[in-house]
């Protein structure tokens, strides 16, 4: 109970964080996908903005899940391609569920 009190009060920390800060959404005339399009500055670090979200072993749906990331988590991004980010512990994750964080 107590590590779902800390999470959420996170979460609500980088949503409060992010809020204030204003970011300009670029525009984008290639076709690019929306997921990939949502983590279009890596590396960097990356708050998780959805609950249960699975981390894999590859980059893919193909792959086994090996953990979940809750909203507000962050994590470091090394690269993303074809809407699946790698992230620092060389597992991958959906990028359609991340959002960059300014720092």
């Amino acid at each position: 109970m107590r590590k779902r009190i800390k999470r959420l009060i996170a979460g609500i920390l980088v949503v409060a964080i992010l809020s204030t800060i204003s970011v300009s959404i670029p525009v984008f005339a290639d076709n690019s996908s929306a997921s990939e399009r949502a983590v279009n500055h890596v590396p960097g670090y990356y708050a998780c903005m959805a609950y249960d979200v699975n981390i894999r072993s590859g980059p893919g749906t193909g792959y086994s899940v090996i953990g979940t990331l809750n909203f507000g988590d962050t994590v470091y991004v090394t690269w993303c391609k074809h809407g699946w980010a790698k992230i620092a512990s060389g597992q991958y994750v959906s990028s359609q569920y991340l959002s960059e964080v300014i720092l």
